[in-house]
C-alpha cells in the first residue's frame, strides 16, 4: 500500500512538474516592448526532433554570427508607423531595425494573430491575411488556411502551423518556458522552419528555417535582450463582438446580404476588394440599432471570382473583419 502511495505521488509530481504552457492573446508583449535577436551560425546544435510534453531543448551552445547585425524588433501600436494609413485594420505592428527599418503589420485579436502587410521597401498588403497562430496557443494547437498579397507572383499559398512541443529551451540568453511551433509554408516551393515563442509573452525566442540545399540555405536567430514595455495593447470588446458577430450568403449570386447580431449600434464602413486588391465598393451606412439589422450590397455587377469585404466601425481601429466573399 505505500508502495503504491509513493508511485502515485511520484506521477503527480511529474505531472505537475511538466504541465503544458498555454499563451493567451492576453499575455502578448505590449506596445513599447523589444527583442534584440542575434543571428546563428551552428543550426547542428538545433534538434527539432525534441518534441511533445515536457521538453527540453538544451541549446546553450548556440553561436553568434558577428559578422550579422543584430535585429531589434520594437512591438509598435501601427498609428506610430509611417505607414498606418496603408493597413487601417492593423492594431500591432512590429518594427524591425537592424541595416535598415522594415515593418509588419498584424490584426491581433482574442483568439488570432494574422498578418496583415508589410513594408520593406514597398507596401505589401495581404488581400487574404496569413493566420500566423490561434489563441489558446498550447501543445497541439494547429491551424491551416490560405493566403495571398500584392507581393506574390503567384496567387499566394498556404500557411500551416502545428504546436509540437511544450517545455524549456535553454539559449546562450537563458532558460525559458516554451511553446515550439512547426511551419509550413506554401507559394511555389515549401519552406519549413522551427519557431520557439515565450509561454509567458509570446517573444520569439529561437527561429530556425530549414533550407533546401538549392534555393535557400539553413538560417535563424535567437533572443538575446527581451525588455517588456508599458504601454498597454487596449480593445473595445463590445466593438469586437459587434463586428465579429455577423452572418451572411456566401457564395453570392446577385446580392449579399450582412446580418449583424449585436446589440451595439454605430456607424460602419464597408470595402470591397478584389482578388488583385482593386478597391471595386467603398461606402459608410449607419447601423441605427445592429441587433438583427441586414445590410445589403449588390454583388450583380461584379465577374465571377473571389472578393474580400472589410467591414469596420468608423473611428474603431479594433474592430476590423475581413471575410471572404465568392461571386457565381
Amino acid at each position: 500500500m505505500k508502495k503504491g502511495i509513493i508511485t502515485c505521488f511520484v506521477l503527480l509530481l511529474v505531472h505537475i512538474t511538466y504541465a503544458q504552457h498555454t499563451l493567451l492573446r492576453s499575455e502578448m508583449l505590449d506596445y513599447g516592448s523589444t527583442v534584440t535577436h542575434k543571428y546563428i551560425t551552428n543550426f547542428t546544435v538545433i534538434d527539432t526532433t525534441i518534441q511533445g510534453d515536457g521538453a527540453v531543448w538544451d541549446f546553450s551552445s548556440l553561436t553568434h554570427n558577428e559578422s550579422v547585425q543584430d535585429l531589434v524588433v520594437t512591438m509598435a501600436h501601427p498609428d506610430s508607423t509611417p505607414y498606418a494609413a496603408d493597413f487601417p485594420n492593423a492594431t500591432y505592428a512590429y518594427v524591425e531595425s537592424s541595416t535598415t527599418i522594415n515593418y509588419r503589420f498584424f490584426n491581433l485579436t482574442s483568439d488570432r494573430m494574422e498578418r496583415v502587410g508589410s513594408y520593406v521597401s514597398s507596401v505589401n498588403t495581404y488581400t487574404d491575411p496569413q493566420i500566423e497562430y490561434v489563441f489558446p496557443l498550447t501543445l497541439g494547437t494547429k491551424n491551416s488556411d490560405t493566403w495571398n498579397n500584392t507581393n506574390s507572383s503567384f496567387g499566394g499559398g498556404t500557411y500551416s502551423f502545428e504546436c509540437v512541443g511544450s517545455g524549456t529551451l535553454i539559449t546562450p540568453t537563458g532558460t525559458f518556458d516554451a511553446l515550439m511551433v512547426r511551419v509550413r509554408m506554401v507559394e511555389l516551393f515549401d519552406v519549413d522552419a522551427y519557431h520557439w515563442y515565450s509561454a509567458d509573452n509570446g517573444a520569439q525566442l529561437l527561429s530556425y528555417v530549414v533550407g533546401d540545399g538549392l534555393f535557400m540555405t539553413n538560417s535563424g536567430m535567437y533572443a538575446d535582450e527581451i525588455t517588456v514595455g508599458s504601454e498597454p495593447i487596449t480593445t473595445n470588446v463590445d466593438e469586437i463582438d459587434f463586428i465579429k458577430d455577423i452572418s451572411y450568403n456566401n457564395p453570392v449570386e446577385n446580392i449579399l446580404k450582412l446580418q449583424f447580431n449585436s446589440h451595439v449600434s454605430a456607424p460602419c464602413s464597408y470595402i470591397i476588394v478584389n482578388s488583385v486588391g482593386k478597391v471595386v465598393y467603398q461606402e459608410t451606412s449607419s447601423v441605427i440599432d445592429g441587433y438583427q439589422e441586414t445590410v445589403t450590397i449588390n454583388f450583380s455587377n461584379y465577374p465571377s471570382g473571389i472578393y474580400f469585404l472589410k467591414l469596420s466601425i468608423d473611428g474603431a481601429e479594433t474592430s476590423v473583419k475581413t471575410v471572404k466573399v465568392i461571386k457565381k
